[in-house]
């Protein structure tokens, strides 16, 4: 029986539950890591296209995160490089976000976009 097996069994093997599973491990349980789709790593994988790497989802993780902190953790390498440019796709329409200040003009951004919402007060 699995029970018999494994302490800890984490149902997804995206970022978060790759990073429980590594973590726990780094502790001592015995972790099984399930994962219906074909690959692992939700956001932050690759899928090889005509010879080139590219990503499926995010890939810009700040320094002082979680991320990078686990990896530290557990004794991983993690391979980060300084990003030149970014870029935001809201509704099928990029828009570029200056290096400095992401957040501030990520938000000034959605504030732009955003449909108008009338004031019912």
């Amino acid at each position: 029986m699995i029970e018999d097996k494994y302490d800890l069994v984490v149902i997804e093997s995206r970022t978060g539950g790759l990073c429980a599973a590594a973590l726990a491990v780094k502790v001592g349980y015995k972790t099984l890591v399930i994962e219906s789709r074909e690959n692992v790593g939700g956001r932050f994988s690759t899928e090889e296209i005509d010879g080139f790497n590219i990503p499926t989802g995010t890939n810009l993780i700040h320094y002082s995160g979680w991320v990078p902190w686990v990896f530290k953790e557990v004794g991983a390498m993690l391979d980060l490089r300084e990003s030149s440019e970014v870029f935001y796709s809201i509704r099928a329409k990029e828009y570029k976000i200056p290096l400095q200040h992401r957040v501030t003009a990520l938000l000034e951004l959605c504030n732009r976009v955003a449909p108008k919402v009338p004031n019912r007060l």
